[in-house]
């Protein structure tokens, strides 16, 4: 039986997540752009190859979300929409962290909120822009590292120890992309 703390553990990052991205989305650019936001927007749908580090991740993210994203625009505006949805996971991902971090639901909702709505977080999720990739990458991240150090506390067991051990190896995945 699913009790109201864990249901509201799940809708209130949910929530969070859509508002931002409906916020970001009545905000976004609506088309072209100049200099490294044109070129985010150009590569990702050529699967091409972006100005030094040429940003891999955004780059086969971006691939596929072009395909995925088709029926709603434009190559250019799709980019921007996927910098839309990165903010919107950050902003969820945050509630749920500060959440596990604070104990409380509110403050919670209140972190991920005050993350996307912040100068430099709502620059970056309105336009095509890397920056906007990691900072849900970073998001999940810590996530990860605050779930695996709960799971790995007090663990006398080796084969709970070792179940605790995924959170910490797939945070090492996200931290190489």
């Amino acid at each position: 039986m699913v009790t109201r703390a864990r249901l509201l553990a799940w809708i209130a990052p949910v929530a969070v997540g859509v508002v931002v991205f409906a916020a970001a989305r009545a905000a976004l650019l609506p088309g072209l752009a100049f200099w490294d936001t044109g070129e985010y927007q150009a590569v990702g749908p050529l699967l091409g190859t972006a100005h030094p580090t040429g940003f891999p991740t955004w780059v086969i993210l971006a691939w596929l979300a072009s395909i995925v994203l088709q029926p709603l625009g434009d190559p250019a505006y799709r980019m921007n929409l996927l910098a839309a949805i990165c903010l919107a996971v950050a902003a969820a991902v945050t509630v749920d962290l500060a959440r596990v971090l604070t104990r409380s639901t509110a403050l919670g909702v209140m972190a991920g909120l005050a993350m996307a709505l912040a100068p430099a977080a709502w620059a970056i999720g309105t336009h095509a822009e890397t920056h906007a990739l990691h900072l849900a990458l970073v998001a999940i991240l810590l996530w990860l590292l605050v779930g695996w150090e709960d799971r790995a506390r007090d663990v006398d067991d080796r084969s709970r120890r070792d179940r605790a051990d995924r959170w910490l190896l797939a945070a090492t995945v996200v931290y190489a992309l």
